[in-house]
């Protein structure tokens, strides 16, 4: 009997541990994703290098829904850039490549044209986690007088 007792005084715990997010330093099943914020607001790049941002949840979800990534310039969506046949301007040097708990984007080639604001969000069957946003400038070449 006190065994059963205390089983229940431990699912019931737990319970509300995910439900309120808590548990052992991860984030409850029932949670948004928590993303790592981005350390600088405005990053600088010269013309012809390779941007490469990284997006990161800031702790582990511990088995709940699986994640979605969605990466976005100057608020539009970047998913369907690289597709076969696509005329964006972005085509052919931009790639995405998205694991469990993280998600890369990598520009090759920069130009000044592809200056702006550049935003990952992740989110999963419970929630959208506020988007994580960096504002990139593209200069001329690096060492042109």
């Amino acid at each position: 009997m006190i065994g059963e007792f205390a089983s229940g005084e431990r699912a019931r715990a737990r319970r509300s541990q995910l439900a309120t997010g808590g548990g052992g330093g991860q984030a409850g099943a029932t949670t948004a994703p928590k993303l790592v914020q981005w350390a600088k607001e405005a990053v600088q790049y010269y013309e012809g290098s390779t941007l490469v941002l990284s997006c990161s949840l800031a702790m582990s979800l511990g088995g709940g829904a699986p994640l979605k990534f969605a990466w976005f310039r100057q608020g539009k969506p970047l998913a369907q850039v690289g597709a076969a046949g696509s005329r964006h301007p972005l085509a052919g040097r931009l790639s995405i490549e998205t694991l469990a708990d993280y998600s890369f984007l990598r520009l090759t080639e920069l130009r000044a044209a592809d200056s702006g604001a550049y935003t990952c969000a992740a989110s999963n069957a419970y929630g959208q986690e506020d988007r994580t946003t960096t504002q990139v400038m593209v200069n001329g070449e690096f060492g042109a007088r």
